[in-house]
């Protein structure tokens, strides 16, 4: 067994807590036990994980995301799901044009730590596979249908506006579109470098700006 699966469910939940910037006293208050229990948690998973400090704990989780295992994943993941929908909805609501489709792109990217904390949730659900269960299984494909339907239809709203290209359809374009902000987000959860981020979102953009109408207004 490695030391990460050795680790218990209160233990992987200390770590989540530590791992989100909060300090002993927080912790306890979140997990409704004593500063000293958290302590004891700490140095169990110092001792299980071979690390020395806080600092060098939440370093060893940065350069090893597959040791703390999300008790809460799937809450995160329709947490995440739900304000990225929200968020997603103010911009266009509020501006339409290719700055807005960048916009909207930038924000489904985990260009910060809430956004690969999102993102990791959401590849922790998907490589459950068939060990979810079939009702949140379910669920999940209703989502990505209404998402998808959604999606295709704002896309089509661009085509006709005159400032997306309609040489691809919205299916193929969506299709697109979600692999490279899957293996883009992946990068940036597993190896997360400032330099990295900044390449990555260069390539992103390459690939929208080669979808936008040259001169398009908005």
């Amino acid at each position: 067994m490695s030391a990460q699966d050795a680790l218990s469910k209160r233990e992987q939940e200390v770590l989540a807590e530590l791992r989100r910037g909060r300090r002993v006293p927080t912790i306890a208050a979140t997990l409704s036990i004593s500063p000293t229990t958290v302590r004891n948690h700490l140095q169990r998973i110092f001792w299980k994980l071979g690390v020395h400090s806080q600092a060098e704990l939440i370093e060893h989780v940065r350069e090893n995301p597959e040791t703390l295992k999300d008790v809460d994943a799937e809450a995160r993941y329709w947490s995440a799901n739900r304000r990225l929908a929200l968020e997603i909805n103010e911009i266009l609501e509020t501006r339409w044009g290719p700055k807005a489709f960048h916009e909207v792109v930038h924000r489904a990217l985990p260009l910060g730590a809430a956004g690969r904390e999102e993102w990791q949730a959401r590849f922790t659900v998907w490589g459950r596979g068939e060990a979810t269960s079939q009702e949140h299984a379910a669920k999940r494909i209703a989502e990505m249908n209404q998402w998808r339907s959604l999606a295709s239809d704002r896309v089509e709203r661009a085509q006709k506006a005159g400032w997306l290209r309609s040489d691809l359809s919205s299916a193929e374009f969506l299709e697109q579109l979600f692999s490279l902000l899957v293996g883009v987000a992946f990068q940036l959860v597993t190896e997360f470098d400032p330099d990295r981020s900044e390449n990555q979102v260069r390539v992103v953009d390459a690939f929208l700006d080669n979808l936008i109408i040259p001169d398009s207004e908005g």
